[in-house]
């Protein structure tokens, strides 16, 4: 299969530290039309549910959405993947769980 587009794209995967997401329980989850909206990004999800726990990253299932782009260079399109995902709207509380969980070391 041949490709139709010969273009860099990046990936980032939307998750707590060191990705933009604070842990804590979920109060609240937008929509994505602002992280959809920025130069070059062309998909982006989330799996986010409110009431669950986002946890500092660990393992792959600790991932909780991602935004893919695409630009010029491969860094062009890392930086627009990073700088989209810092929009994705979630709203969290801080847990006793997490604040535990986070100190433990």
């Amino acid at each position: 299969m041949a490709a139709r587009f010969q273009q860099p794209l990046a990936i980032k995967f939307v998750t707590a530290e060191p990705g933009p997401l604070s842990t804590g329980v979920v109060r609240s989850v937008g929509g994505l039309a602002a992280v959809m909206e920025q130069p070059g990004v062309f998909q982006a999800d989330t799996y986010i549910e409110i009431g669950e726990t986002i946890r500092p990253v660990a393992l792959d299932i600790d991932r909780r959405g991602y935004v893919i782009a695409v630009a010029a260079t491969a860094s062009e399109a890392l930086r627009r993947a990073e700088s989209a995902a810092l929009l994705v709207p979630v709203e969290t509380e801080a847990d006793e769980r997490t604040q535990r969980t986070q100190t433990r070391g």
